[in-house]
């Protein structure tokens, strides 16, 4: 496993990582959280799930088709989420770098809490669960998520929702949200100090 990982990382001499989830036999998951060597990650064909949680010097993530599930949570240099079509899980909480979040066709999931410096969140189709929440750079949400259940976007500066037909919980606490529209799947609802 440790060869494993100066081959793959040769370049930031990651020494370091924690590859519990590695079987040299089976590439599909691979785990580096808080390697602060690693710089860049390759593309690793069949690669399915990545957790570089915390890797605090890395500035790149290869396109890998087969990715899935990708947590690069606190890894407070990374500036852009690479174009993976087939992703469907993406954590990214607390990278304060990030300004964008690209238009990912197959995204269910997509956690980017306290992304301080996030801007926007696109037009993503399959989105069941989105939790933006301590994100007071963006201003705006997509007019329309046609599949989304579950919306935390408290403490953004966010004052309009939008159209969400299957919506079934909604936080937007410490927003400038005025109306909530009539929603018939709405089972939870939370919206404490608005301030209109």
């Amino acid at each position: 496993k440790m060869n494993f990982c100066i081959n793959l990382y040769k370049n930031s001499m990651c020494l370091f990582c924690n590859w519990e989830d590695y079987d040299e036999d089976d590439n599909t998951k691979i785990n580096c959280q808080g390697c602060s060597g690693v710089k860049t990650i390759p593309c690793v064909n069949g690669m399915k799930k990545l957790n570089c949680c915390y890797c605090s010097n890395l500035t790149s993530i290869a396109v890998t088709p087969s990715l899935e599930i990708l947590d690069c949570s606190g890894c407070t240099t990374i500036k852009a989420i690479p174009l993976i079509p087939g992703l469907k899980k993406l954590i990214c909480m607390r990278c304060t770098s990030l300004k964008e979040i690209p238009t990912l066709p197959n995204l269910e999931h997509l956690d980017c809490r306290e992304c301080r410096n996030l801007i926007a969140i696109p037009e993503l189709p399959k989105l069941s669960t989105l939790d933006c929440s301590i994100c007071p750079s963006i201003r705006s949400l997509p007019p329309s998520f046609p599949n989304l259940k579950k919306l935390v976007c408290s403490q953004t500066s966010v004052n309009t929702l939008p159209e969400t037909p299957m919506l079934e919980t909604l936080i937007c606490s410490v927003t400038k949200i005025r109306d909530i529209p009539a929603m018939s799947n709405l089972a939870l609802l939370e919206a404490r100090h608005c301030e209109n």
